[in-house]
């Protein structure tokens, strides 16, 4: 892996690997004592977990890309650090995807911390804030065929969407190559996530908070620029900071 030049300076993110570990985030948490800028990633996580409780984050060993990364607080610029990265993954696999193959199965970005392929769940995002620094825990299906189990959004793999077959360390430098670019041009952040905006435009149910917050129905308009999301609602516009959205106007197909 790779260092690169910036416009202000030389960023060197280290990379560490690791078979297994119980959570890529929890081995980020005793690396980033060692080095401001790094990214650890595992062949295989025990107790990977989601944004919300009791979501866990499951793929069978070498078939996906399970990382970490950690950065200084001000890396990101005061921009929300789970849709810059959302958008630097984003970036990252338009980089792999042919166009052709890409256009037949639309690839966006879903609020607050996800990225879909033909509304599916590709990639999971989930960042954390100790205060100096910011990690950024990111899933990605590689290879996987099929998902045991039951999921609230069905997932999918690069292979199984779009026929392309990436190796972890591929994935994982082209992921580098991104948050380079974001360092040079990090308003850039906003664009690509407003533009591909799953379900923008759309009637949408907005559950607050966690799995027990308030639900609220209307038309998801985008973000604005502190990232929080834009909602039409019967009774005016709402901005919130936090909570999810579902392309369904009847909670009782929300599955746990």
């Amino acid at each position: 892996m790779k260092s690169a030049d910036t416009a202000d300076n030389m960023i060197d993110i280290a990379v560490f690997h690791i078979a297994e570990t119980t959570s890529t985030m929890v081995a980020a948490r005793e690396l980033a004592n060692k080095t401001p800028y790094g990214v650890v990633y595992a062949d295989r996580q025990t107790a990977g977990k989601g944004r919300l409780p009791g979501r866990i984050w499951e793929c069978p060993k070498g078939e996906g890309l399970l990382a970490t990364f950690w950065f200084p607080t001000f890396f990101f610029k005061n921009y929300p650090p789970a849709l810059v990265t959302g958008a630097v993954v984003f970036q990252a696999l338009l980089q792999l995807i042919p166009p052709p193959v890409r256009a037949a199965h639309p690839l966006t970005i879903k609020w607050p911390n996800d990225i879909l392929a033909e509304e599916k769940k590709l990639v999971g995002i989930l960042c954390e804030n100790t205060g100096t620094t910011i990690l950024a825990g990111i899933g990605i299906n590689l290879a996987q065929k099929e998902f045991p189990g039951q999921y609230r959004t069905v997932p999918t793999s690069l292979l199984l969407s779009y026929n392309v077959l990436v190796s972890q360390e591929t994935m994982l430098q082209t992921i580098i190559d991104q948050f380079i670019a974001f360092q040079k041009q990090p308003e850039s952040w906003f664009t690509v996530v407003n533009n591909n905006c799953a379900y923008k435009n759309e009637h949408v149910i907005f559950r607050r908070g966690t799995d027990t917050g308030t639900i609220i129905s209307g038309i998801f308009k985008g973000i604005d620029r502190n990232g929080f999301l834009i909602l039409e609602t019967e009774h005016g516009i709402l901005t919130e900071a936090s909570g999810e959205i579902h392309a369904t106007i009847d909670p009782e197909t929300i599955i746990e």
